[in-house]
């Protein structure tokens, strides 16, 4: 069973569709990488810092998705499924 879609936070047509990524997710993905890259560029330093983030927002990321997408929780994996250098990876769309 689904939650109920709240007025200013509709579900994503009440379906999940894994397969098909909306040209705004890999905008997104693209501002997102881009970001990243420029950070680690500047402080070189913090070259581990990406996996460590990853997996600290990783709670969150999926709080946000099921909310977004009506879907339990439970429906995705609490570990992170992907590396850090597939999320930094502009061919890899999760």
């Amino acid at each position: 069973m689904q939650p109920a879609a709240s007025a200013d936070q509709p579900c994503a047509q009440g379906q999940y569709q894994a397969k098909r990524k909306s040209t705004s997710w890999t905008a997104m993905l693209d501002e997102q990488r881009a970001a990243v890259k420029r950070r680690l560029k500047r402080s070189p330093g913090y070259e581990n810092t990406p996996a460590l983030l990853a997996r600290q927002q990783r709670p969150r990321g999926i709080r946000s998705t099921a909310r977004e997408a009506c879907l339990p929780q439970s429906t995705f994996p609490q570990e992170l499924p992907n590396t850090a250098e597939q999320l930094l990876d502009e061919s890899f769309v999760p």
